[in-house]
């Protein structure tokens, strides 16, 4: 059931997934499927690790493997590329414009993706569809108990009533949380995050705004 213990891990012992079928990247590269709690966290610490690195104007060397893709993806030489032509290039993901949008917010403030914001925007992606493909045992869509284990998996804090609030919200045909759907509640929480980040300078768990700052952070929710 749904309504057990925020902290309690719902599927220990969950078998694994082997790497037949899934969807092939732009560059012909595949993921492995098979992945574990621990294994999830750390790809999502590295992606964590990632944005906080480009945000705070540290990120080296981009990977070449991540270069040549991103330069394969800029077809115009333009440097950038769109919401809508990373949509496309992730089109086997099935994921809307407004879901990569929203992790685009979430992992840079530019309003496209340039070479230092792929490779994070990638990992992320990734990291979300391992994980979706693993506790939705390979189907289409997972119900609400199998939300709340994806995103223990990814390491995420969220109570109970706001992860169902936001299941209601991007689950808009109610017939089960597509892929693109369950990017969107993740890149939801990660602009969360990052939003206290951003706010909670004294790191206190606890935000307190005035009148600029509530002004400020409802500008990411437009």
């Amino acid at each position: 059931m749904f309504n057990q213990g925020y902290g309690q891990m719902p599927g220990y012992g969950m078998p694994q997934m082997p790497g037949q079928g899934m969807p092939q990247m732009g560059m012909g590269m595949q993921q492995p499927m098979g992945m574990g709690m621990g294994m999830a966290q750390q790809s999502m610490n590295m992606a964590m690790g990632m944005a906080n690195n480009m945000m705070g104007g540290m990120m080296g060397q981009v990977d070449p493997m991540a270069m040549a893709r991103f330069n394969a993806l800029d077809s115009d030489h333009s440097g950038t590329i769109t919401v809508q032509e990373i949509q496309k290039a992730y089109q086997q993901f099935k994921f809307s414009a407004q879901s990569a949008k929203l992790l685009l917010q979430a992992v840079s403030d530019k309003t496209y993706i340039d070479a230092q914001t792929f490779p994070v925007f990638d990992q992320y992606i990734m990291s979300f569809y391992n994980v979706f493909m693993q506790c939705s045992m390979g189907q289409q869509t997972i119900q609400a108990p199998q939300v709340q284990q994806a995103v223990m998996m990814l390491n995420f804090k969220v109570q109970q009533p706001t992860l169902m609030a936001l299941i209601q919200k991007y689950d808009s045909d109610h017939r089960g949380v597509e892929f693109g759907e369950f990017m969107s509640i993740c890149a939801y929480l990660l602009i969360t995050s990052k939003l206290m980040t951003k706010f909670d300078q004294k790191n206190s768990g606890i935000l307190t705004l005035d009148m600029n700052g509530l002004q400020a952070l409802g500008l990411w929710f437009l």
